[in-house]
């Protein structure tokens, strides 16, 4: 286990919002791991707006570890996901290709013009990921999340888990999410390893 760098892991539920872009300060450093072990810093995030993708940056694939759980007052909504996300050198970036599935009850990610395909996802610091998100339930009701502290925490040098703390309180204060997703690094072009360097 590297000490002094963390295997971005993206999560991610995606995990963001789309009324609110997250922010780009970052104190890390996100590179993409060479086949020799060399790093190069990850490029600039191309965001996608009107289709399924995103450019640029460097790729992680995440995937829930267990079904991901939306809570609100009128209920629970459990989904499996797994998404695509690319971020740039400052770890501030996008999810898309988002894929939920084995709902119960129907849920799907946002799309125009309800929300942008996209969701923003920023790592504020080596151990913590902010992201927005937003999903329609039940082909009506549109869902918009923010969550500031998701938490990034390297397994092993091909494994990082992204996790909330318990049920997380959306900034809107009426939805929850609870969640734990699991990010390898794959080593070609389309999903590069990336390190966090502090």
């Amino acid at each position: 286990m590297l000490s002094a760098r963390k295997l971005l892991l993206l999560v991610i539920t995606a995990v963001a919002a789309f009324a609110m872009t997250a922010s780009s300060a970052s104190a890390v450093e996100v590179a993409r791991e060479n086949p020799n072990g060399t790093l190069t810093h990850c490029p600039a995030v191309a965001p996608a707006t009107h289709t399924p993708d995103a450019g640029g940056g460097c790729g992680v694939l995440a995937t829930s570890e267990t079904q991901v759980e939306l809570g609100s007052a009128l209920g629970m909504i459990l989904c499996d996901n797994t998404f695509e996300a690319r971020v740039d050198e400052a770890g501030a970036g996008y999810i898309y290709q988002q894929t939920l599935t084995n709902c119960n009850v129907q849920t799907d990610p946002c799309a125009e013009p309800e929300g942008n395909q996209v969701w923003p996802v920023n790592l504020t610091d080596e151990n913590t990921l902010e992201a927005v998100f937003c999903v329609v339930v039940a082909e009506a009701l549109p869902v918009q999340c923010h969550l500031a502290g998701i938490a990034v925490n390297q397994i092993n040098h091909g494994l990082v888990e992204f996790s909330t703390s318990g049920h997380q309180l959306c900034e809107d204060g009426a939805n929850t999410v609870e969640g734990h997703w699991n990010a390898v690094g794959l080593d070609n072009t389309a999903h590069p390893e990336i390190e966090i360097l502090d």
